[in-house]
């Protein structure tokens, strides 16, 4: 009986120091892949696995749970698994490939991330910690993440990249879906005697409107600029109106009231635009000057650049990122992620109104990195930050 229980014991003390030292078996389960000297922690892999929850939900009707819908004739756990799982590839896929064309983050860079960084997580950290996401997860899920997808783009489809983009082709489809242009905005409510805000009357109205057709008339013929306009007329009304500056926005996302504007106008015409309770003096831009602004301004060319090819960059980088080799995944740990911890009432049905409104939510880096982090607030977990 001694002997009986003295093995017992022994036995008893073994498993203990297996699971106590890595000899036996791994149990850390704080890190989800490795490649080479670069570990990935498992909160980034956690972050990865919640935006996939958000863009299936995304695909899926608000009348059915999420994990029990389909997406693309994929079971949404299937798929929502496979999706981060590609996530964390293309993270791998953005860190070789810049290093293979000899770039990296610059240090500008690198401080925009951490103030990308520190900026959401004053407002989130609660929500993302409940999720098993330390703040340095979301610091290389987000914010390296958005920063390296953009610095490659730019790398791959700008001048001299591998997938570079002909001036032509990105001046042809600036012109053909933007508009250029500058503005100011003038009230058509006055103070009355008492202090109090009140609309124009007709004669009062009529005045401001010839008034700023007097700008509009000398701003197309070249004789000033708007925002001299804008000083002159703030001198003599005793206002400040704030020019907007140039302005490049695409046709199917500007306002109605400019849009139908700008349609009608001539480059280098000005116009006095109603917008209902104030006016705009409106200056329609010459788009060659616009695009060579564009060309000049590195920020905006990525802009043009993911308008043109965001959705092809995405899935570049995705299915680049599943042919990478070298990455060590810890399948334990990646295996310990529930997806009910990132499921709550908020979020349980889908997103889609109709089955068939269901589509691919991929894009460009801000675009992408806004659907993970807005599948952070939506989300909420017992999970213990990693």
């Amino acid at each position: 009986m001694m002997k009986s229980m003295k093995r017992l014991m022994a036995l008893a003390l073994a498993l203990l120091l297996c699971l106590s030292f890595a000899g036996c078996y791994s149990q850390d389960k704080t890190w989800a892949a490795k490649m080479g000297n670069d570990t990935m922690p498992i909160g980034a892999y956690i972050y990865y696995l919640s935006s996939a929850y958000t863009e299936a939900g995304n695909k899926i009707s608000t009348d059915t749970e999420v994990l029990k819908g389909e997406v693309d004739g994929q079971p949404a756990q299937e798929w929502i698994e496979d999706r981060a799982m590609a996530y964390l590839y293309a993270d791998y896929y953005l860190v070789d490939k810049l290093q293979e064309l000899d770039l990296s983050l610059t240090d500008e860079e690198l401080e925009q991330a951490d103030e990308i960084t520190n900026g959401t997580w004053s407002y989130y950290q609660t929500t993302f910690e409940s999720m098993g996401i330390s703040k340095d997860s979301f610091h290389r899920a987000y914010s390296l993440y958005s920063l390296r997808y953009q610095k490659l783009m730019k790398a791959l489809y700008g001048e001299g990249g591998e997938m570079a983009i002909p001036q032509e082709e990105l001046e042809t489809f600036f012109n053909d879906n933007y508009y250029a242009y500058e503005y100011f905005t003038v009230s058509l409510n006055t103070t009355d005697e008492d202090g109090n805000s009140v609309a124009m009357d007709e004669e009062q109205e009529e005045d401001l409107r010839q008034e700023l057709e007097t700008y509009a008339k000398q701003i197309t013929d070249g004789s000033i600029t708007l925002g001299e306009a804008a000083t002159e007329y703030g001198y003599v009304s005793g206002t400040t109106p704030t020019p907007s500056g140039e302005v490049h926005s695409e046709k199917e996302t500007i306002s109605d009231t400019l849009g139908d504007a700008l349609a009608e106008m001539d480059e280098g015409e000005t116009s006095v635009v109603d917008g209902g309770s104030t006016l705009y003096l409106l200056h329609k831009l010459p788009m060659d000057e616009a695009f060579q602004g564009i060309l000049e301004d590195e920020d905006e060319t990525v802009s043009l650049i993911a308008d043109i090819k965001g959705d092809e960059y995405a899935d570049y980088v995705m299915e680049q990122g599943q042919n990478l080799e070298g990455v060590e995944l810890n399948q334990r740990a990646i295996d310990s992620v529930s997806l009910n911890a990132i499921i709550n009432d908020s979020n349980r049905n889908g997103a889609s109104s109709t089955a068939e409104e269901e589509e691919s939510s991929s894009s460009d880096s801000e675009e992408e990195s806004s659907g993970q982090e807005s599948s952070a607030e939506e989300s909420s977990s017992s999970e213990e930050a990693e």
